[in-house]
């Protein structure tokens, strides 16, 4: 080989090296993500997306458009720079190398973006009687009560609290007929038909009654919202049908009453057509008109009110329905419904909107129960044959008995299964196809929500009808089948009775006693404990007794029980009921 050859190959051997050398700096220095650029109109701006995922091959896997990023889904990358992958090899080595590349920041499961709403979901309605008979709408020969009306909107859109103005209730009509599931607190209108307000509270949201703070003269009911850390919302419905200064002198020195750190929400009819409102329809212009527009605009700047509704609230094109609140930060999504949209006959539209804070809910009540369903009554039977009772016996009966019972449950708990059952706080006829279409509707609303298209506004709307046609038609047969059976399962009607008027309605949330207010369980305890010390009597000093001989000639004999005995005692048992403090089913 020629010297000039001998120096051609070691040059090239060097650059080689150099070659190498670089490259090997290179890549340990390379970037692990890239940026991509994508159209300046984007508002994304930079996407950075992991280098590795830019060069996996096509075979191994494919865009993945579902991330936690909104934005992202809406915008196409590159080929080669893809933000997500799904796995889509059986290979393991692939399989491996896909997932040690997919432990970066990429998201397996989005889910939803927004957080769930803590607050409460409130409707207002001005009523117009509740008790009235209206025409049908897809038969105008026959007739619906309202208060079925009613209730078919508020259980198809879920309610959280319901104000309703112009009630014309009275005592003929029960409070537990209007809304099972929630506790009502109402005031009608003595002596003449018209007028009263309602408000109706779900029974797992803390609520009280504020008497206190209501007035004899005036209609107007309010309720305590309790919710965490000891504060509350107070929530006022009212109704004025014609405004007069004592009225609102009355109103405002309620509203005085409450403490300065109190969150104050009042919603109602103030037949106020005449007021100005700023263009935002917030506040009050300066020019207030009559004298009571005048004495409304001081009483709202003195509580320091806000007003959300926008638009008119009556079919004339007047806004007489107002909801004011000294946070403005609590109130949002304020929506109003005309009556063909709500399918509720008023001449009032409904208002929506939601109280945004973090409310106490009770707990849902659970209880165990055997599934006699799915018992082995064969197996029980062999095992509590086959016992052994040689039980060592005490001159104790109650350790005895424990002994027995544990043997006894023990031997049932092998052969029956145990199932939880939970209180829904709904209607019995409110199954789970109902609730299916509630869940779709409420994604139809918020999707309708974030755009507001016809085609979402008409989705949305057919789904509302859907809804009450759905629930309208479960509570007829619900009612059917409670007739055709009462006479071969009585249990049937009776629970629908307990559910309507006593659901929940024994349980008491304020008492007072000599002016003392008691909310907490331990306040009410002291509570009772003050009041029964206040009225015992301790009994006199009796300074001799009359002494009498004692009796010892009489003996108890041995209680002898036979089989046929504790036979009959077992067959009178009523099996439906549930268990008692022993834990022993009456089935069993």
């Amino acid at each position: 080989m020629s010297i000039a050859n001998k120096q051609t190959l070691a040059t090239a051997k060097n650059l080689i090296i150099i070659l190498s050398s670089i490259l090997c700096v290179c890549l340990k220095l390379q970037p692990s993500h890239i940026n991509c650029h994508p159209d300046t109109n984007s508002p994304l701006g930079n996407i950075t997306i992991s280098l590795n995922l830019a060069i996996l091959p096509d075979k191994l896997c494919f865009v993945w458009i579902s991330t936690r990023d909104t934005n992202l889904r809406k915008f196409n990358l590159p080929k080669y720079h893809r933000y997500g992958i799904e796995l889509r090899t059986t290979k393991f080595s692939s399989h491996a190398l896909i997932c040690i590349l997919l432990s970066g920041d990429i998201a397996t499961n989005p889910g939803p973006n927004t957080a769930p709403s803590t607050g409460l979901n409130v409707l207002y309605l001005n009523a117009r009687s509740i008790k009235a008979f209206v025409p049908l709408d897809d038969d105008p020969s026959r007739k619906i009560c309202k208060m079925s009306i009613l209730q078919e909107l508020v259980y198809s859109n879920d309610y959280d609290v319901v104000s309703i103005c112009e009630t014309w209730l009275n005592d003929s009509v029960m409070s537990a007929e209007i809304l099972t599931g929630y506790n009502i607190y109402r005031k009608d209108r003595p002596g003449r038909t018209g007028g009263g307000v309602l408000i109706a509270v779900k029974s797992d949201i803390r609520s009280s009654h504020r008497k206190d703070l209501e007035r004899d003269n005036i209609e107007f009911a309010v309720v305590e919202l309790v919710k965490d850390y000891n504060k509350s919302v107070i929530l006022y419905t009212v109704y004025l049908p014609e405004l007069q200064q004592d009225e609102l002198h009355q109103l405002n020195s309620s509203l005085q009453e409450n403490s300065e750190s109190a969150s104050v929400v009042v919603v109602g009819d103030f037949n106020l057509p005449t007021l100005n409102w700023s263009p935002d329809e917030s506040s009050l212009e300066h020019n207030w008109g009559s004298t009571e527009n005048n004495e409304f605009c001081i009483h709202m700047k003195d509580n320091f009110l806000q007003q959300f509704i926008k638009g008119p609230t009556h079919i004339a094109g007047n806004k007489l329905d107002l909801l004011l609140s000294n946070w403005p930060e609590m109130i949002e999504h304020v929506s109003t419904l005309t009556p063909e949209e709500s399918t509720f006959p008023s001449d009032h539209y409904l208002v929506n909107f939601s109280i945004r804070l973090k409310f106490k809910r009770a707990r849902r009540v659970q209880r165990k129960a055997y599934n006699y369903k799915r018992a082995d009554f064969q197996e029980l039977h062999r095992l509590l044959q086959n016992a052994t009772l040689d039980i060592p016996l005490s001159d104790n009966i109650n350790i005895s008995w424990s002994r027995w019972k544990d043997l006894f449950l023990a031997a049932v708990e092998k052969c029956v299964p145990v199932k939880v059952i939970k209180d829904t706080n709904s209607p019995p006829w409110i199954d789970g196809e109902i609730r299916h279409l509630m869940r779709k509707k409420y994604r139809a609303f918020k999707n309708y929500r974030k755009t507001r298209s016809e085609e979402r506004k008409k989705k949305l709307r057919s789904l509302s009808n859907s809804m009450k046609i759905l629930v309208r038609r479960k509570h007829r047969d619900y009612l059917h089948k409670i007739q055709g059976s009462f006479s071969e399962n009585p249990k049937l009607f009776w629970n629908y009775h307990k559910a309507v008027l006593h659901h929940r309605s024994g349980v008491v949330s304020i008492i007072t006693s000599n002016e003392i207010t008691a909310k907490t369980p331990a306040e009410k305890a002291e509570l009772f404990n003050t009041y029964f010390c206040s009225v015992f009597t301790s009994p006199s000093a009796v300074s001799s007794l009359p002494s009498s001989p004692i009796r010892s000639d009489i003996e108890i004999s041995d209680i002898e029980l036979t089989v046929d005995e504790v036979s009959v005692c077992l067959s009178s048992l009523d099996t439906s009921k549930a268990t008692g403090p022993d834990g022993i089913p009456a089935a069993s």
